[in-house]
């Protein structure tokens, strides 16, 4: 993937309640430049990941990432579930396997910023699944 270093803001969010707002945090600046690096490092795309990467109706649907800032090097969305990245870009999605370990490196931010609880509450068919 062609990302490139700058000033780049973020929004995660755990997608996983209906009818009340999921856990949401910004990125620091920090951890969007690790993200980025982390982009660098992803797979070419798969075609025959869509459907490991289509999440559920209710539960865990996945871990959301929200470009805020940064032009279009930086996909506009992506979404980890099942360790897969669906990442929209310029209109369109693709699908890579998590082979840089994004879904941990949110989890363990989720953790950090205080939900945790939830984290450990997600039933064994809901828990991101670490490979």
């Amino acid at each position: 993937m062609d990302i490139t270093e700058q000033d780049a803001k973020f929004r995660v969010t755990i997608d996983v309640f209906s009818g009340r707002p999921n856990p949401t945090w910004e990125m620091t600046s920090e951890e969007a430049k690790r993200l980025l690096a982390m982009f660098r490092a992803v797979s070419s795309s798969k075609a025959d990941l869509v459907s490991r990467a289509t999440p559920p109706g209710l539960g865990y649907r996945g871990i959301v990432v929200t470009r805020l800032k940064g032009d279009e090097t930086v996909p506009e969305e992506t979404r980890v579930f099942n360790s897969i990245l669906s990442i929209r870009k310029a209109g369109s999605i693709s699908y890579h396997e998590d082979n840089a370990k994004i879904q941990e490196f949110f989890l363990s931010q989720a953790k950090a910023k205080g939900h945790a609880a939830l984290i450990e509450k997600m039933s064994a068919t809901q828990r991101p699944s670490a490979r």
